[in-house]
């Protein structure tokens, strides 16, 4: 629980933190996407179970959420996902520190948001779209709405890559019956 007390120290003052926060992110996620080879002291499974254990999303998006660490935050969340760590229980975190907090704080959950729908399992992007379409109309700003285009936009080209995956992979699997998805029926991807 050290480091989650070190984040909490970290997230009072944002303006002594500087970019150490994303040079960190970048260096567990890799440059670019690419990925970090693993050394022989930390890997990545272990890496993800620190970040659970020691409750980094908590800490990142709990209360007091500051927007100087939430626009660096996209990288622990991206390298949550992909490797099968994001929960709902994060997603509303995620959702939720942006509620009744000021324009900025919003601004930047929203593009956060975005930056990382990409990478979130369909069951999670349903969530995510469940949470947006419960907004009110009396509280549809402009700024919602520019969000909820790029959302869209994002998670429609997210979910046709996933169609193309699962094609390219039933073309490639042996023509048999057995374990075969019914016609009409979608195939179920965890991840």
């Amino acid at each position: 629980m050290e480091a989650k007390a070190t984040l909490e120290k970290q997230r009072r003052k944002p303006a002594e933190l500087g970019t150490q926060p994303a040079r960190l992110a970048n260096y567990i996620v890799g440059v670019g996407g690419q990925k970090v080879r693993p050394t022989h002291y930390l890997d990545i499974t272990r890496l993800r179970d620190w970040i659970i254990k020691e409750e980094v999303a908590e800490t990142l998006f709990g209360e007091g959420a500051h927007p100087e660490i939430l626009k660096r935050a996209a990288p622990v969340l991206r390298f949550l996902s992909q490797h099968g760590s994001m929960s709902l229980e994060i997603v509303d975190l995620v959702w939720k520190c942006q509620q009744g907090k000021h324009e900025e704080t919003v601004r930047v959950v929203y593009g956060l948001i975005n930056d990382v729908v990409e990478d979130l399992p369909p069951q999670l992007l349903e969530l995510l779209y469940t949470k947006i379409a419960e907004v009110p109309p009396s509280q549809h700003s402009e700024m919602y709405l520019l969000f909820l285009k790029d959302f869209t936009m994002r998670a429609l080209e997210a979910g046709e890559r996933t169609r193309e995956y699962r094609s390219t992979r039933r073309r490639n699997q042996p023509d048999s019956s057995a374990g075969s998805v019914p016609a009409g029926e979608e195939e179920v991807i965890s991840y």
